[in-house]
């Protein structure tokens, strides 16, 4: 799905208004365009508003989140199963996160 800035991102799920969960954003729509650069920022503040999670997460809430379904974000919010640890990158432009990356 296009994003602003002329990105896309994958598995793009509306939250509200223009804010979005989805992946690291990509050059182009090809697989192999993955900003690389933004890479090493999931978990930290780094977008517009929209919440940047690992290709794998946002397919999760893509497939399994009905439309509707109440969302709460909160920067006091606790997180018991802490912060994940991410993949090396191995081929730059490749998410290593992402379940079928040449696809």
């Amino acid at each position: 799905r296009a994003l602003f800035g002329g990105v896309n991102g994958k598995y793009a799920t509306d939250i509200t208004g223009d804010i979005l969960f989805h992946s690291v954003p990509y050059l182009s729509q090809s697989s192999d365009s993955l900003e690389y650069w933004e890479f090493d920022k999931l978990g930290t503040t780094a977008s517009l508003g929209c919440v940047r999670l690992q290709v794998k997460d946002a397919k999760w809430i893509y497939d399994n989140i009905p439309q509707g379904t109440p969302i709460v974000i909160g920067d006091r919010m606790p997180m018991p199963l802490g912060k994940p640890s991410l993949p090396k990158m191995v081929v730059p432009g490749v998410n290593p996160t992402d379940p079928n990356p040449y696809g």
